[in-house]
């Protein structure tokens, strides 16, 4: 696994074979956070004789700074012995309690000690925030006017002159129907947009990377248009075409609705419908599965999480091939918001504690996306509560995943990178972004933002470089079907 951890003034990048520590280098104060490796032959006892390594300006011993030496004693803090067995009683709206919380001393940075905002914010990054947190915790209650107020235009500036959007209509596949579809929502179509950023330089050239991208919004809200000043900087930074969707909403539509909504996109992009009379006359064009990159935020990284993972298990069987990357931005991988850093960064952290429209909320379900909290734990409805992710069936491919230090989802992620994908043969990195908040690449003006939207672009050009051929059975079903 690599880890990245940003800040306002160093960035620490590296690989390293075993129990590290990195250092965040803030004008005032030095604070730490320990990771371990994923290599599947380093062994407990090994990490337990082993003394973390602590990169800074002055270098220390971990034990120097009260932290703990090995790598079981930190991530005991994660063990989910130690998080509630249900999820909170969502009508009381008080927050959950943890059997054994972890002490701050333990980890200095993987906490916010008060609730005073961040020094290093930028004025207009307090006044946002400290807006957006109060407008979403008072109308938390209201579906309808949330998504009146995720449609506005603040804060998010036009795509330049430069970008060209194509809208395009796209038919669901019941061939890629996941189990649980009733067979009447397997139909019909959704709506789809490309994104290409006109480069003079490179006009004469197609494009040969596509980002399939998922927008987040709670999956209640926000859409493909919302997402545009992030899907046409993609487009720009990675000279891919972004192929963005409008995935069926909640609570209109539960799980698996919008995951098969992800599915058909997927197809389409590797495995495109044959040409009807009511298509355009231009044919959609079949990708290999190593041009596209999957990409999301928040619930729409929870849901990129998601098709990976059903790609996983069942790509070979459709002939489709798995993509070459994935990217997730401050993703939602926990629905039963079992990790302390829910609670603890709310004062912080622009996400409200929850959504709770009494129309659609009881006791019986705590989210709009599932019918009922049984499916809560669901690893393709919270992708951390996932067992494991080895090789032992098609590896997932390379993850670039981003989050700040400052927003509610920290812990499931570190947790999700460190612990669920562990086993995982892919390389994996993480990036921290020091006193970021929740998706803090729409904060156009903050240089950390654009540092984080620069570092997508890489990930994307790299992986779609470095990917190997054709998947042997996407080569011979794909291919073959294509010719007949």
């Amino acid at each position: 696994m690599i880890w990245k951890i940003t800040t306002t003034r160093h960035m620490f990048r590296t690989r390293l074979p075993a129990l590290c520590m990195v250092t965040l280098v803030h004008p005032v104060t030095v604070s730490t956070q320990m990771f371990a490796s994923t290599k599947a032959a380093d062994n407990a006892a090994s990490a337990e004789s082993m003394e973390p390594i602590l990169i800074s300006p002055t270098p220390k011993r971990a034990s120097q700074l009260g932290l703990p030496r090995s790598r079981s004693s930190m991530l005991s803090f994660f063990d989910s012995s130690s998080q509630p067995s249900a999820s909170p009683n969502v009508s009381s709206r008080s927050p959950p309690t943890f059997a054994s919380p972890p002490p701050p001393s333990m980890v200095p940075h993987l906490m916010i000690s008060s609730t005073k905002l961040p020094d290093s914010w930028s004025a207009p990054m307090r006044v946002l925030i400290t807006t957006a947190r109060k407008v979403l915790e008072r109308n938390k209650d209201n579906i309808a006017l949330a998504r009146i107020l995720s449609m506005t235009k603040y804060g998010r500036p036009y795509p330049p002159t430069a970008t060209r959007i194509t809208p395009v209509v796209i038919p669901r596949r019941q061939e890629g129907a996941p189990e649980g579809l009733p067979s009447d929502l397997s139909t019909g179509t959704l709506t789809a947009e490309w994104v290409e950023y006109r480069n003079p330089a490179v006009q004469a050239n197609p494009s040969e990377r596509v980002i399939l991208f998922i927008h987040g919004g709670a999956y209640f809200m926000c859409s493909r248009k919302t997402h545009r000043p992030l899907t046409w900087k993609y487009a720009k930074l990675s000279g891919a075409k972004v192929f963005a969707i409008d995935y069926r909403l909640s609570p209109e539509y539960v799980f698996p609705a919008a995951l098969h909504d992800a599915i058909s996109a997927y197809m389409y992009l590797v495995d495109p419908p044959p040409i009807t009379a009511s298509q355009p006359p231009t044919p959609p064009v079949r990708y290999s599965p190593n041009q596209i990159i999957i990409c999301g935020d928040s619930a729409g990284g929870n849901l990129a999480t998601a098709l990976l993972l059903w790609l996983r298990s069942n790509a070979k069987r459709l002939g489709l091939g798995m993509p070459a990357g994935g990217v997730l931005m401050s993703p939602w991988l926990d629905l039963t918001h079992s990790m302390p850093s829910f609670v603890l960064h709310g004062d912080v952290d622009l996400l409200p504690y929850a959504s709770l429209d009494p129309k659609y909320i009881t006791q019986n379900r705590s989210q709009y996306y599932v019918k009922d909290n049984t499916f809560l734990r669901n690893p393709l409805v919270s992708p951390k509560c996932h067992q494991n992710i080895s090789n032992d069936i098609t590896p997932l491919p390379p993850l670039l995943i981003q989050c700040g230090s400052s927003e509610r989802l920290y812990h499931e992620i570190l947790h999700f990178a460190s612990t669920t994908l562990a086993q995982s043969p892919a390389p994996v990195t993480l990036e921290v972004y020091e006193h970021m908040t929740h998706v803090h690449q729409l904060l156009q003006w903050e240089p950390l933002a654009r540092l984080a939207q620069e570092s997508v672009g890489k990930f994307v050009i790299e992986s779609s470089n470095t990917a190997v051929g054709l998947d042997a059975v996407w080569e011979s079903q794909i291919w073959k079907r294509m010719v007949t």
